[in-house]
């Protein structure tokens, strides 16, 4: 199901586009962005809610942690940045 991804932090709103796939439970996918894209397994799925993280390597390493909520073709959450912080996202199905 991709999902365009918007999110905002301190350098700014950023866009990425999102591809999840569930199965029994589990969350894999990707995300792509200007600044390059990651592959992720091992997130999980209960009802509408989802929880991945995500190992970032441009601009800088980091791991990057994910909650949200599914409504429909909505998809709201937080991104946290290690330890620089979080921002809320929102997205919607492409």
């Amino acid at each position: 199901m991709p999902r365009e991804h918007h999110h905002q932090h301190t350098d700014g709103a950023q866009n990425a586009t999102l591809e999840l796939k569930t199965a029994d439970g589990t969350l894999s996918g990707s995300m792509k962005s200007p600044q390059g894209g990651v592959d992720f397994d091992g997130g999980s799925v209960s009802g509408d809610d989802l929880t991945w993280t995500a190992e970032m390597t441009q601009p800088m390493p980091m791991t990057l942690g994910f909650t949200a909520t599914v409504s429909g073709d909505t998809l709201n959450g937080k991104v946290k940045f290690g330890a620089m912080g979080e921002s809320t996202m929102t997205g919607s199905r492409a």
